[in-house]
């Protein structure tokens, strides 16, 4: 690559780099920079309590929230989105008028602001919230011992002073991360959770702590387990235990009947109040730019060491890209000559998996392979998601590489095997490198969108690039910046595989070579 292209390259980075640096800037200017709780609880809301019933309220997907909120809200229009950190960056950014939620978590949301927002004077009910365990022989015997370890807490008094202390947003708790049991004489426990729900379950670092881990991990000591935490989005969490995925799950999961349904609750551990969150007056004192990048910049990348974060799921995303790309590459290619043989039955096999495969949402697929094909399997989340990926970009695949040998002339094989090759010796050496030719532009765009698309493995609870910049946006309540940065990384990401693939197009080139004919002497 030229050095002209190179710092075009550079300068798109570092465009797309003050871009994110001036919307994080705007993105703080409604919240200002110093918290200002006393302010903030004077301030009185943008709009009547009538107004924000007929408008847009936010709710996450799969909580409590979104179960009643249509019937509280009948004039309302109620939009789902899959986290709380994004109905907060929503009503932040002015998408809807409001967010209905857990007052602690709305509470927590107007000090790290710093005011400009402010929750409706009516509360609407309280929710009781307990642990989830799934409906088999040995998810009773585990919630049985699990409310037996409730109530001993609840007898001691333990259990009020930690649910007193954690829903207490005025006392730091970013200081104390439990930790957790490696094994027991029993085995080893999976907890489901998110860890984007503050105060139940949230990251320090890249540790997870809040009420809930606390809870598991005291339990597990106690009774000889270890425990392993699967941090997965909500509405993940009872799908992975009444697939037996995971042994049970927390994260402040409301207790409904519909839910008993499919699962099992232990008894109440905690209840919080319903309120619906909405701008106020006091946008608070405004930040300069230089100010606010700085802020945005310490609360992304430096507080709790975050950057080792983002370090691992850069990690993750490029690792399961690579490898994805790698045995999908194979597979295809297998599929592909399995197409171009003469068994009828071959062909109708590859072509009912490449229509299915393109056909089913690569989300969709994932989530099968996830709960439902390796419920029961110790297989991690990153190797599902290899293995969704593959199976995915091998339909692909397949079809530019037979699109690429169509495209080849048939008398290339003809002359080459009137020239005494064999036909795999034909195929391999001639009609492979001109049909690679041919699909290689095409399979680099392809290798691209699969990098992006690993963008969704948060759904199976593998903490990619992505995944992280969910989880530090609900520890800093950043509307742009985290998401803009992760949009950067994507794209040095993508531009540096992309010149890779170019490397070895360049290196495999027939014309590269310098061809010599023997017997002709040039002087």
């Amino acid at each position: 690559m030229n050095r002209s292209r190179l710092s075009k390259i550079f300068c798109a980075v570092g465009i797309l780099l003050l871009c994110s640096l001036f919307l994080a800037s705007c993105g703080r200017s409604d919240a200002g920079t110093a918290p200002d709780t006393a302010g903030a609880a004077e301030e009185a809301p943008l709009l009547s309590e009538e107004e924000v019933k007929k408008g847009k309220i936010a709710v996450q997907t799969g909580t409590s929230c979104a179960l009643i909120a249509e019937k509280t809200f009948p004039d309302a229009t109620v939009m789902n989105f899959s986290t709380t950190p994004d109905c907060l960056t929503a009503l932040g950014g002015g998408s809807v008028d409001a967010v209905f939620l857990n007052e602690t978590v709305a509470n927590r949301f107007i000090s790290e602001r710093g005011g400009g927002f402010v929750c409706l004077a009516t509360a609407f009910g309280n929710e009781c919230e307990g642990f989830v365990f799934p409906k088999t022989d040995d998810g009773r015997a585990l919630k049985t011992e699990f409310n037996e370890f409730l109530g001993k807490l609840s007898e001691s008094g333990e259990l009020k002073e930690l649910i007193d202390t954690w829903l207490d947003d005025s006392i730091d708790k970013d200081g104390f991360v439990p930790e957790l049991p490696d094994s027991g004489e029993n085995g080893t426990l999976t907890l489901a959770t998110e860890g984007s729900y503050y105060p139940f379950s949230y990251f320090v670092g890249n540790r997870i702590s809040g009420l809930d881990i606390v809870l598991a991990a005291d339990f597990c000591r106690e009774y000889g387990y270890g425990l392993k935490v699967s941090d997965m989005l909500f509405d993940g969490l009872i799908p992975s235990i009444a697939s037996g995925k995971c042994d049970f799950a927390g994260s402040g999961i409301t207790i409904t009947d519909e839910r008993r349904e499919s699962v099992d609750f232990s008894d109440v551990v905690s209840s919080d109040a319903l309120v619906l969150l909405v701008k106020s007056d006091g946008a608070g004192k405004q930040a300069g730019f230089i100010e606010s990048v700085t802020e945005s910049v310490r609360k992304t990348f430096i507080r709790e060491g975050r950057w080792k974060m983002i370090l691992d799921g850069v990690e993750t995303t490029v690792f399961i890209s690579l490898l994805s790309a790698a045995i999908g590459t194979v597979l295809g290619f297998g599929i592909c000559m399995l197409r171009r043989t003469k068994s009828r039955a071959a062909h109708a096999v590859t072509s009912v998996y490449i229509s299915v495969l393109q056909g089913t949402p690569l989300v969709v697929l994932l989530m099968i392979l996830f709960y439902v094909v390796f419920a029961k399997s110790s297989i991690s989340g990153v190797w599902v998601a290899i293995i969704a990926f593959a199976l995915n970009f091998a339909a692909y695949v397949s079809e530019m590489i037979r699109t690429g040998i169509d495209s080849v002339d048939r008398g290339q094989t003809e002359a080459a095997l009137a020239l005494g090759y064999t036909r795999s010796a034909a195929f391999f050496k001639i009609v492979m490198p001109q049909a690679a030719i041919r699909f290689l532009p095409v399979y680099k765009g392809e290798f691209i969108s699969l990098v992006k698309m690993t963008s969704v493995v948060g759904y199976i609870a593998v903490q990619d690039l992505t995944k992280v910049s969910d989880i530090i946006r609900s520890r800093t309540y950043e509307a742009f910046f985290p998401l803009i940065a992760t949009a950067v990384i994507y794209f040095t990401i993508s531009w540096l595989l992309t010149l890779l693939l170019k490397f070895i197009e360049k290196k495999t080139a027939p014309d590269r070579k310098k061809r010599v004919v023997k017997g002709v002497v040039t002087e």
